[in-house]
């Protein structure tokens, strides 16, 4: 690939690195597509909650999110730590991202 290629013309990495970099590409390649099949086998399972696990953690989620945000500008003493939230935030993104890809309805 591109990516391979960059890399291996690349004067200033040293050959280890340069092969270190390659082989954890390759190694993100091979768990991205790993991960793909098994979110495949999700939606093609005859479970109903293997199939609908992930729009339900994106509901849960957003929905544990608005409640933080309504108690947070509700209440004086209610405090949400700034890590919290961001932590939130990318927990959704991640799930939205993952029903995007598969292409299922939330």
């Amino acid at each position: 690939s591109d990516i391979v290629k960059a890399i291996g013309g690349s004067k200033e990495l040293t050959d280890i690195e340069k092969e270190m970099l390659i082989k954890e590409l390759e190694q993100d390649v091979i768990e991205m597509q790993e991960v793909t099949k098994r979110w495949e086998s999700d939606m093609s399972s005859n479970s109903w909650l293997s199939s609908n696990i992930r729009p339900l953690s994106l509901a849960f989620l957003t929905l544990a999110l608005f409640i933080y945000v309504i108690l947070d500008s509700s209440l004086d003493t209610f405090k949400i730590l700034l890590n919290n939230i961001s932590t939130c935030e990318g927990l959704i993104c991640v799930e939205f991202l993952k029903i995007i890809e598969l292409g299922s309805p939330v």
